[in-house]
C-alpha cells in the first residue's frame, strides 16, 4: 500500500467515525496531526507547554529535538483553526480534571502518560476501519 494524502470526503468520513469516551482527545489528535503535518512520534510526545502559553494556544510550535527525526529541532507556524482546536481541547482537559501544566502530555494515555506510537496507530487504524479507509497513520502527515 502506498501512503497518500487523504481526500476531502475521506477526512469527513474519519471525523464522522470518531466516538467513545476518548472522542475529544482522538478528534484533537487527528486535527493537530493533519494541521501541523507531524510525524507520529512528534504528535504523541507533545507536551502542554509545546502548544499552550498559559492563556492561549501558541502560533509557533517548536518540535523539541528529542522528539524530532534526526534530533533536529524545528518550528512550525500554526493557523487560527488549529490554535482554536488546541484552546478548546485545553478547556476540555480542565473540565475533565486533566493537568494542563507545562510539562504534562497534551494527549494522555489511559495510564496517565504520553500516548505511545503503537496506541496512536491503533486509534487511527480503528477510526480508519470504521470510515472504510485503507491507509496508514502516516497519511495524516501527507495530508497536512
Amino acid at each position: 500500500m502506498t501512503t497518500r494524502a487523504l481526500e476531502d470526503q475521506e477526512i469527513q468520513a474519519i471525523f464522522e467515525n470518531i466516538s467513545g469516551c476518548n472522542a475529544k482527545r482522538n478528534e484533537t489528535l487527528l486535527i493537530v496531526g493533519i494541521g501541523m503535518a507531524l510525524r507520529a512520534s512528534e504528535l504523541v510526545l507533545l507536551n502542554i507547554g509545546d502548544v499552550w502559553d498559559s492563556e492561549k494556544a501558541k502560533s509557533y510550535v517548536t518540535i523539541r529535538a528529542e522528539t524530532a527525526k534526526f534530533n533536529k529541532e524545528r518550528t512550525i507556524r500554526i493557523g487560527d483553526d488549529i490554535q482554536n482546536t488546541i484552546a478548546d481541547f485545553v478547556d476540555w482537559k480542565i473540565d475533565n480534571s486533566e493537568s494542563v501544566e507545562k510539562g504534562y502530555p497534551l494527549f494522555v494515555s489511559q495510564k496517565g502518560g504520553h500516548l505511545t506510537r503503537i496506541a496512536l496507530f491503533q486509534i487511527v487504524k480503528d477510526i480508519f476501519a470504521k470510515a472504510g479507509i485503507d491507509q496508514s497513520p502516516h497519511c495524516l502527515r501527507k495530508t497536512g
